[in-house]
């Protein structure tokens, strides 16, 4: 950046690198007096979450404008093993496109400015309610605040329920076309077929309460 940085600064630099921390540099008239360390904190309940969704099935997958010691540091505390760092908005918007290209399911979890993309390639947007507004309104699905644990359930609570809805489908798919055969054939009565159809739908209507 073209400023002057004292010895001990650059061994805090060096120190920081190696730890996976970020290093910001204080100082004025292009010469630096002083440097703060920050540490990225996971939320206590992300390892959990990320194991469940492991347990899942689901793939998992980080990415951060950060740079690569931190984004590496919180992966690997996280349990995510596949991760890329220093990540502009176009390039996470780019690298959800292509999982979606290639016939993958991409759900993104976002919540800041840069995800704002990204969440809109992704087939599902989830923004945490901490974030900022527009990534709540770029995503189809907000967490509550401190909701994070609860991305499993929505999961499951979703696989459910497209698992009910091919379902009924099926059942009332397969119903009509055997009871136009029947009645092709004159094997069902007019009457017999509108009260198997009220059948039909109450069956339906009861699986999707289930």
């Amino acid at each position: 950046m073209g400023w002057q940085i004292p010895s001990d600064l650059q061994h805090s630099a060096k120190q920081s690198d190696t730890q996976g921390l970020t290093i910001v540099y204080v100082g004025w008239d292009g010469q630096a007096y002083g440097a703060a360390l920050f540490a990225e904190c996971i939320r206590p309940e992300v390892p959990a979450v990320i194991k469940q969704m492991h347990n899942m099935g689901l793939e998992t997958v980080m990415l951060s404008g950060d740079a690569p010691k931190p984004v590496a540091r919180i992966a690997n505390e996280s349990g995510i093993t596949f991760y890329k760092a220093q990540q502009t908005p176009e390039q996470k918007a780019e690298f959800i496109e292509h999982w979606v290209a290639d016939g993958g399911v991409v759900a993104m979890l976002g919540d800041g400015i840069n995800d704002g993309l990204a969440l809109q390639a992704a087939d599902i947007g989830i923004a945490v309610g901490e974030g900022v507004d527009l990534a709540r309104e770029t995503a189809d699905i907000v967490l509550p605040r401190g909701g994070l644990q609860s991305l499993p359930g929505i999961i499951t609570f979703a696989r459910s329920t497209r698992r009910l809805v091919w379902i009924n489908l099926a059942w009332a798919l397969g119903y009509n076309v055997l009871a136009i055969v029947m009645a092709a054939f004159g094997f069902l009565q007019p009457v017999i077929a509108a009260a198997l159809m009220a059948g039909s739908s109450f069956i339906v209507i009861a699986n999707s309460m289930r």
